[in-house]
């Protein structure tokens, strides 16, 4: 029931959320956002934890010193997307299509979403340190194995480059 939403995810070596999905938004201009924690209403959510709501967005453009978060109409709501106080991006609503405020019920019903996206996120993350772990087991048994023989050191290796070539040939 709404016009705009935005999923943002938040890098944490720069501190900086940037569009993961968005729907509303025009694609090139979503590529480019890249939100500082602390800036903007996206930011300032995701930094202290705390959802935001903001029903006179146009009058409010000035205090918040938007330059991204403009992509949004009429009224906005900012949620943080955390886990055990670890954020891990902010969810944005606006414009309801009914064209009323967003009230306290609604913020309710969009945290329980809230939670339940970064819970997802966070097992996504999860899944891809496991994935690594595996593949870096992997790699570590193949090049012991390697290091036992000369004489079939670069087996692993080879065999893993022509792997990778017939799968591409075979798309």
């Amino acid at each position: 029931n709404v016009e705009i939403c935005a999923l943002l995810l938040l890098d944490e070596t720069t501190d900086t959320l940037s569009v993961l999905a968005s729907i509303g938004i025009d694609d090139t201009f979503a590529s480019t956002i890249r939100i500082k924690k602390g800036e903007e209403i996206s930011g300032l959510a995701a930094k202290y934890a705390e959802v935001k709501i903001i029903n006179d967005l146009e009058r409010k453009e000035q205090a918040y010193n938007l330059k991204y978060d403009r992509c949004y109409k009429n009224t906005l709501v900012s949620l943080p997307l955390s886990v055990k106080n670890n954020v891990l991006g902010v969810l944005n609503v606006s414009n309801r299509k009914a064209g009323a405020p967003f009230s306290s019920t609604d913020a309710e019903i969009l945290k329980v979403i809230a939670l339940e996206s970064a819970i997802a996120l966070q097992n996504y993350k999860l899944l891809q340190v496991q994935h690594k772990i595996y593949l870096d087991t992997i790699i570590a048994l193949a090049s012991a194995l390697d290091a036992r023989d000369p004489y079939t050191y670069w087996h692993s290796k080879n065999v893993t480059k022509y792997a990778v070539r017939i799968a591409q040939e075979m798309q």
